[in-house]
């Protein structure tokens, strides 16, 4: 699963010399991360000025660190990429890292400050968080849990395409979870909101890290129940039911949405039996 942690990295909150013997830098201006305007590799210049540095953990023979750059303009032979247009240039253990990095790094920037009291906010020499100088309150990484919905009526499946998606692109339904809901009702709600549809049969297929900025998406297959497609048009620019033969543009293929559609076709054209439920690979 893309931006899954590989399982050589071993987080880390303070850098131990005999854990590991070399470094790597994730580089960061904003959300954008600095790379080889080559090789699109993480672009390696430790004595960089930067603005405030974080250590993420050791990665192999590596101690990992994450730089907030103080300059605009890219050294020689460098760029500004978004983590998106990485997919399949590097290797997926780097693009997982990398959307570590970008999480804790956006984290880092807008906790800067407690929430409680306006008093300065400290690296926690404990745990991976921000405690406040004054009052002592604690800020975690945030994670903000989302769930993404496969309903399935029939041979087809509902996509939609939201007022924010590129033109074109069709993908599943989404939305963050409420307090005090569970994923379950979420989804109930979300497609109700979105569609006007009513669902049953949920069931949860696979998960994911999904750093822009710091979602964990959460993803699930139901079956159509009653209602017919109305749109909220203030989140949906237009959703319909598709064959397997008649799909529009997708999604890319490193987000779970598009790996659950996958899915969902392959399930189609191999006849699978439909009763027992979809796991992500």
């Amino acid at each position: 699963m893309p931006f899954a942690l590989p399982d050589l990295f071993y987080d880390r909150i303070q850098k131990n010399l005999t854990e590991a013997s070399n470094e790597f830098w994730f580089i960061f201006k904003e959300t954008k991360l600095l790379v080889d305007q080559d090789t699109m590799q993480p672009f390696q210049m430790k004595d960089l000025a930067f603005k405030s540095t974080l250590y993420m953990g050791i990665f192999k023979e590596y101690h990992v660190h994450i730089g907030e750059a103080l300059l605009a303009v890219p050294p020689l032979g460098a760029i500004w990429q978004d983590l998106r247009g990485l997919y399949g240039k590097i290797d997926e253990a780097l693009f997982a890292l990398a959307g570590r990095a970008a999480q804790l790094i956006v984290w880092h920037h807008t906790h800067q400050f407690c929430g409680q009291c306006g008093s300065q906010m400290t690296d926690s020499q404990t745990e991976r968080a921000k405690e406040c100088t004054c009052c002592h309150l604690l800020a975690y990484p945030k994670i903000c849990p989302a769930m993404m919905a496969l309903i399935r009526k029939g041979d087809e499946i509902l996509l939609a395409r939201g007022t924010r998606a590129p033109m074109g692109f069709y993908s599943l339904l989404a939305g963050f979870v409420e307090p005090g809901e569970t994923l379950e009702q979420c989804v109930e709600r979300e497609v109700f909101e979105e569609v006007g549809l009513y669902v049953e049969d949920i069931q949860y297929f696979g998960s994911q890290a999904w750093p822009f900025p710091n979602s964990l998406m959460i993803a699930f297959t139901c079956k159509w129940k009653r209602g017919e497609i109305t749109i909220d048009p203030s989140e949906i620019v237009d959703a319909q039911w598709f064959k397997k033969d008649n799909l529009p543009l997708l999604p890319p293929p490193f987000s779970l949405s598009r790996i659950l559609i996958d899915a969902a076709i392959a399930r189609q054209i191999d006849k699978t039996d439909e009763s027992s439920p979809m796991q992500a690979p």
